[in-house]
């Protein structure tokens, strides 16, 4: 289980950070950029028992924000801390609502080192902004994303 879901949390993280600091990197306005970095860093901030608590106010099987919806949509409310098919995904969603926001900054720090003249050069051949991503950034970060990956594994052990 623990490699398991490991493996799914930096399969699914690596891949949402890299998109995520890929558009945030198209953002030109300075002010925008800033505020979206906050907004994904300040989970990280948050302890792990803060975390549990807040997971625990929206789970919870009586008063949860989650069934206090559902009821609301005439769904009968889950029972989730006895269904265990809903907690990979539960860990996984709190896992990336914690943890997404640094390895963003560490892909967007990568992002500024690119050299723009490539960029120009790219525009001026034609290439649309997918493909500068694909075929200029992405290699860029191939290096940042290997390390980051080898550190999340480390935090296995």
């Amino acid at each position: 289980n623990t490699l398991l879901l490991n493996a799914m949390f930096i399969t699914v993280s690596t891949i949402l950070a890299v998109i995520f600091a890929l558009m945030l990197f198209e953002i030109k306005k300075r002010w925008v950029v800033k505020t979206f970095q906050t907004i994904f860093v300040i989970p990280s901030l948050v302890s792990w028992v803060v975390v549990g608590y807040i997971s625990y106010a929206i789970l919870q099987p009586q008063n949860g924000l989650l069934n206090n919806v559902l009821g609301m949509l005439g769904i009968q409310p889950i029972m989730w801390y006895s269904m265990p098919q809903y907690w990979p995904w539960i860990l996984l969603f709190f896992s990336l609502w914690k943890g997404l926001g640094m390895s963003l900054l560490y892909y967007y720090a990568a992002l500024m080192g690119v050299d723009e003249s490539m960029f120009e050069a790219a525009k001026l051949d034609g290439a649309n902004r997918l493909q500068m991503s694909w075929y200029i950034s992405l290699p860029f970060l191939v290096p940042t994303i290997i390390i980051l990956t080898i550190l999340h594994i480390g935090n296995i052990f």
